[in-house]
C-alpha cells in the first residue's frame, strides 16, 4: 500500500524526491564455488537509503481531503481523472520530509577466468524476504 501511495505523489511531484544517502551496512557471502575457471558467487546486500522530498503536511489538510489523497488509485482513473487529481494535489500544503528504508538483496553471479581475469558471465538479483518492495 505504501509503494502505491508513493507512486500516485510520485506522479503528482515527479521531480520531489531526492535521493540523499544510499549505504551497504552488511555483506554476507553466502555461496563461493570456483571449479578451474569457472566460479558461482552467491551474497547478501543489506543496507539503508535515505531521501528527501515534499510530501503531503497532513496536519493542515482536512481528513476527508487527506483521506482522498492517500486512498487515490490512480491506475483506475481516466486520463481527465488523473490530470483533476494531480492539479488538486499540486495546490495542497506540503512539507520536506525524509524518509529512511532499509534493504536486503541477494546477488547471484557467474564468473569465467579469461586470460587470467575473471569476468562476470551472468548475474541473478532478488529481494530478501521482508525486504521486498
Amino acid at each position: 500500500m505504501v509503494v502505491h501511495k508513493n507512486a500516485v505523489l510520485a506522479d503528482a511531484y515527479p521531480s520531489s524526491f531526492k535521493p540523499v544517502e544510499h549505504k551497504m551496512t552488511d555483506i554476507k557471502f553466502v555461496e563461493i564455488k570456483i571449479d578451474g575457471d569457472k566460479a558461482k558467487v552467491v551474497v547478501d546486500v543489506f543496507g539503508e537509503y535515505k531521501s528527501v522530498g515534499l510530501a503531503f503536511d497532513s496536519d493542515k489538510i482536512p481528513p476527508s481531503e487527506l483521506n482522498e489523497i492517500t486512498n487515490a488509485k490512480g491506475y483506475k482513473m481516466s486520463p481527465e481523472e488523473q490530470k483533476r487529481f494531480i492539479e488538486k494535489a499540486e495546490k495542497l500544503p506540503k512539507k520536506i520530509r525524509e524518509y529512511k528504508v532499509k534493504f536486503g538483496e541477494r546477488y547471484g553471479f557467474n564468473l569465467t577466468k579469461e586470460n587470467g581475469e575473471w569476468k562476470i558471465t551472468s548475474e541473478t538479483f532478488n529481494f530478501l524476504p521482508g525486504y521486498e518492495p
